[in-house]
């Protein structure tokens, strides 16, 4: 693509020729991330990982679009690479939001770029990625089924909280760009009762797919080129492509600070939501399998039975037993009888299922920067939890004739890019509850620089319920290992007593990393304005010197 006519020259983000250049936009509770390559008498090369901003986050849209203008300033409006990790609005909103670059028709105020990366599970394959974009829209129903019935039992505000729980699949409706509103905009077609239009994340991928010169769709250990770099490339460590490996999303047993396996998907009671009568969804284990009772024992009560259940798994009661029904059971004064609602209480577990399954098919990419094997690396993982961390473990690539090992990786990680905010399910500290192997952050090094997307504040509100974000034992373990060096898109510290001391950024001047050789960090000039919520300046940017040539 051609590029759009350069920003003024004093923003342009202009790395010397070797230099590596992270940064961190401060929007708030989502993630925006900018790297860029300089080259010896040619234009840098610039990298996007994500652009978004979570529902939570107050003015969100409008700090957003402040960082996508100082973005296209940087890069002159040219991007190489985007970017795009998962199907989450606090990572993808950007892309289709009213007033973004990316959309944007007005000559010289658009960002172009050449290849758009994702996961494989973005593919349209009719194998796994299918059946796990049809999961989700599984998912998507039942819930949407479940909030129905909330409001029907006059148990609205219990339908609201449910729905909130899927925040991360949507953005406000007045955020989207008019050309994307209920338009499906190529975005993969719903298939069996998940009739519902394409979410805003799905919108944001087909359309960066429809302006992609190429897309490229990542598996575990493949080695992903730096387009123009020849000192740089991108291991892709996630996500697995073991179905097992993908459900994987909490640490189990006792405490949430442990790092030990579990599944959610899969549990008792969300099979019985999905089998629940009530939703009338399908099911691949047959109609006897949504019934307490054999058919033998079945009976119709009109007032309660619904009218879609077929008359090959109900017979009609007696009169005698549809009074006492009336009387015993479905009286106002005996309300506390019923079971007919229990099956709702799973579909809170439901949305939060589904926010774990797809952050665990994050696109998940180890930059190296120097030579194959011996360069500093800069460890990307969108909202990787458990089960993509695990999967890592073992892993190998080649490079030319040197091996490297996903463990080895993380041995040489110089800037870690903090998983989900900095909670306590996305980011691994030990291979398994059996084996207790150093791993995951245990293994990076002593000159770590830790960067959080996270506003606190936000990550604070009810909506549902508050998030802990960071996570106070991950947090307090990442100030321990990056020696205090962990910048939060907030610029909050630690809240509690007796805590690591915390190094960051104090000016637009560039300065040295404390502790880490040939690294300078800075904030920049520019800040958000009172009128766009928290004040603060607009990102936090962390520069690498002499590791390419």
């Amino acid at each position: 693509m051609a590029k759009a006519t350069a920003a003024a020259d004093d923003k342009r983000l202009l790395p010397k020729p070797g230099e590596a250049v992270v940064r961190m936009y401060r929007a708030g509770l989502g993630d925006c991330f900018l790297l860029a390559f300089g080259r010896l008498g040619q234009e840098p090369v610039y990298v996007l990982v994500d652009c978004g901003i979570h529902a939570r986050q107050d003015k969100g849209p409008a700090r957003l679009l402040r960082v996508m203008r100082d973005l296209r300033a940087a890069t002159g409006g040219h991007l190489d690479v985007v970017v795009a990790t998962h199907e989450h609005a606090d990572h993808l909103s950007g892309f289709v939001q009213k007033g973004s670059p990316f959309v944007a028709k007005a000559k010289g105020d658009t960002i172009t770029f050449d290849q758009l990366w994702v996961a494989w599970t973005e593919k349209q394959d009719k194998g796994l990625a299918d059946k796990l974009r049809a999961r989700r829209g599984a998912y998507r129903a039942a819930i949407k089924s479940a909030v129905k019935k909330l409001e029907d039992r006059g148990l609205g505000a219990d339908g609201k909280k449910l729905e909130g729980l899927g925040d991360f699949e949507k953005m406000d409706p007045k955020m989207v760009a008019d050309e994307f509103l209920g338009a499906a905009a190529g975005a993969p077609k719903r298939k069996g009762k998940d009739k519902a239009k394409p979410t805003s994340n799905e919108v944001a991928l087909a359309m960066l797919q429809k302006h992609a010169d190429k897309t490229k769709y990542w598996e575990p250990e493949e080695v992903a080129p730096v387009p123009g770099v020849p000192w740089a490339r991108a291991y892709v460590l996630g996500p697995p492509t073991d179905e097992a490996r993908l459900k994987k999303d909490l640490p189990t047993g006792g405490d949430e600070g442990e790092n030990r396996e579990t599944y959610l998907t899969g549990r008792g009671e969300l099979t019985a939501l999905r089998l629940a009568p009530a939703l009338d969804l399908a099911t691949s284990l047959g109609s006897d399998f949504r019934y307490p009772f054999e058919k033998s024992a079945r009976r119709r009560c009109p007032e309660v039975t619904p009218k879609k259940v077929s008359a090959d798994d109900v017979t009609d009661a007696p009169a005698t037993a549809v009074e006492f029904w009336q009387d015993r059971y479905l009286a106002d004064d005996e309300a506390w009888r019923r079971i007919d609602d229990d099956w709702l209480g799973a579909a809170d577990q439901l949305g939060l299922d589904l926010e774990a399954d797809t952050n665990n098919t994050s696109l998940v990419l180890a930059f190296e920067v120097g030579e194959p094997g011996l360069g500093k690396v800069l460890l990307f993982v969108g909202d990787a939890q458990v089960g993509n961390w695990l999967s890592w473990h073992g892993q190998e690539f080649k490079v030319g004739g040197t091996t490297t090992t996903a463990d080895d990786l993380l041995r040489r990680t110089a800037l870690y890019k903090v998983g989900h905010h900095g909670s306590h399910n996305a980011t691994a500290k030990r291979v398994s509850a059996d084996d207790a192997s150093p791993f995951g952050l245990e293994l990076m090094p002593p000159g770590l620089i830790a960067m959080i997307p996270v506003d606190r504040a936000a990550a604070q509100r009810e909506m549902p319920q508050p998030w802990k974000m960071p996570h106070q034992p991950l947090y307090q373990r990442l100030l321990q290992k990056a020696a205090g060096r962990v910048l939060r898109s907030d610029g909050g510290g630690p809240w509690w007593k007796n805590a690591p001391e915390q190094r960051q950024p104090t000016g637009a001047a560039p300065a040295a990393v404390p502790g880490v050789t040939g690294a300078r960090w800075r904030e920049s000039a520019e800040a958000f304005p009172a009128a766009e919520g928290r004040q603060c300046p607009i990102y936090y940017e962390v520069v690498f010197s002499g590791v390419g040539s």
